[in-house]
């Protein structure tokens, strides 16, 4: 199967669901085409249809490249090229608390000094509670006393960030660099005797593996 600029792979879905998306993926392309093809606009345009016609846990990546390790709800996987770039369609597994969501995948922020990480300084390694990717570990953890976990490095290559101008103001947001989901935000006031940054993490983003003996 294939629309203009899509050619479908591999999917595990039905013949009428994957229709129905091919005109989702379509509908995303054609807004998205002019000067260029923009990827993350495209992947956005997908995402909000699919979410309005079938619920709120659709992902969409759309790129030269990439690795991706989730957990993903039984017939909803597709795999498909988008005007000569790799993509990939999925339903997340449902295991995320409507808190969870709406953080990774809404961009929210949970209140400040709630989270349970905000005060927790075991060792080990913090975790995108999406996709289990390796994000912070627990050596550049700190007590920042802004009311969320604070970290003056992330994994290398673990992590990304995109300029954010939501609600009146110009900040750096963090991502999850395997999966997309919205971790936090970057500042410039961390520890001046490391690297002078400062991760501003949600809880709820977060899963902790303890160090093992």
């Amino acid at each position: 199967m294939q629309s203009e600029g899509a050619v479908i792979k591999h999917s595990d879905m039905n013949q009428e669901m994957q229709q129905e998306i091919q005109e989702s993926i379509s509908s995303g392309i054609e807004s998205n085409i002019a000067p260029t093809f923009n990827c993350e606009a495209a992947c956005k345009h997908i995402k909000e249809d699919l979410d309005k016609k079938y619920g709120p846990t659709w992902q969409c990546i759309i790129g030269e490249g990439f690795a991706y390790n989730v957990s993903v709800q039984d017939k909803s996987l597709m795999f498909l090229y988008v005007n000569g770039n790799l993509a990939v369609l999925f339903e997340l597994k449902k295991k995320l608390s409507p808190l969870q969501y709406k953080v990774t995948q809404d961009g929210e922020t949970e209140r400040p000094y709630t989270g349970k990480y905000n005060d927790f300084f075991e060792q080990g390694v913090y975790q995108c509670v999406v996709c289990e990717t390796d994000l912070f570990k627990s050596e550049s953890k700190y007590n920042s006393s802004c009311g969320w976990p604070s970290f003056f490095k992330g994994i290398e290559d673990k992590i990304k960030e995109k300029d954010d101008f939501s609600h009146g103001m110009f900040r750096t947001e963090v991502l999850c660099k395997n999966c997309g989901s919205h971790l936090g935000h970057k500042f410039n006031d961390g520890p001046k005797d490391k690297t002078g940054i400062r991760y501003c993490i949600n809880s709820v983003s977060l899963n902790f593996k303890a160090k093992q003996n």
